[in-house]
């Protein structure tokens, strides 16, 4: 092996240990740092939080990914940089940069799924700690205060009209059974109290985009 293939390796291990280091200490910490450098570019909110906790796990695994190809590196190295110089002397420039192109996005593939792996690793650890209302909150979020007075305030069996533009209410069918959900667009025109009662629909509820935690249920009059 020559001084640069070995090199090469040796930069790609230093680069894993050195991603997998960084994850450990931001799980050994909070992810404060991260938080604060996430709201100068996205607005903070509870599912954005969730996605923050789990990059220390991320950058683990891939530095653990680089780690094993610098293992292979060092066993294949060879083979690898005679594809890499045929490659070159065989394609055209234009042919050259599709395969980089190519080589970015198995890159971004990558670590969409390591965040994937990660969050379902999460979520299956999670189902054997959490007792079924521990799920239910972990799983609404912000909105877990909606849920409660929809449970508490409304009787079974009865019809509720969603006023939200977003599609989420359909997750809490199963939540709310045996009440009926309906959705409704804020852009749309309100129902009438005749379109109401022919659907058995007897509270309105509103939810707020901007602040999921605000929200109004009422009965109809």
């Amino acid at each position: 092996m020559n001084i640069a293939a070995r090199s090469t390796r040796i930069l790609v291990a230093l680069l894993g240990l050195a991603l997998a280091l960084a994850g450990l200490i931001l799980k050994s910490h909070d992810v404060e740092l991260v938080v604060q450098w996430a709201s100068s570019v996205v607005s903070i909110n509870d599912v954005n939080l969730k996605r923050a906790e789990l990059l220390p796990w991320v950058l683990v695994l891939l530095g653990a990914e680089l780690a094993t190809v610098s293992f292979f590196q060092a066993k294949w190295g060879a083979t690898l940089a005679k594809w890499l110089r045929l490659s070159r002397e065989k394609t055209t420039p234009s042919q050259q940069l599709l395969l980089v192109l190519l080589a970015a996005h198995c890159g971004i593939t990558l670590l969409l799924a390591n965040y994937l792996g990660v969050s379902l690793g999460k979520q299956l650890q999670s189902a054997f700690r959490l007792t079924d209302q521990e799920m239910v909150d972990a799983n609404f979020g912000s909105r877990i205060d909606f849920v409660r007075a929809l449970k508490e305030q409304t009787s079974d069996w009865e019809g509720i009209l969603i006023v939200t533009d977003s599609y989420w209410p359909y997750l809490l069918s199963y939540e709310a059974y045996p009440r009926r959900l309906y959705r409704s667009s804020s852009a749309q025109p309100r129902p009438d109290l005749q379109w109401l009662n022919n659907h058995g629909i007897s509270w309105i509820a509103e939810i707020n985009e901007v602040d999921e935690r605000w929200f109004s249920l009422r009965r109809v009059k």
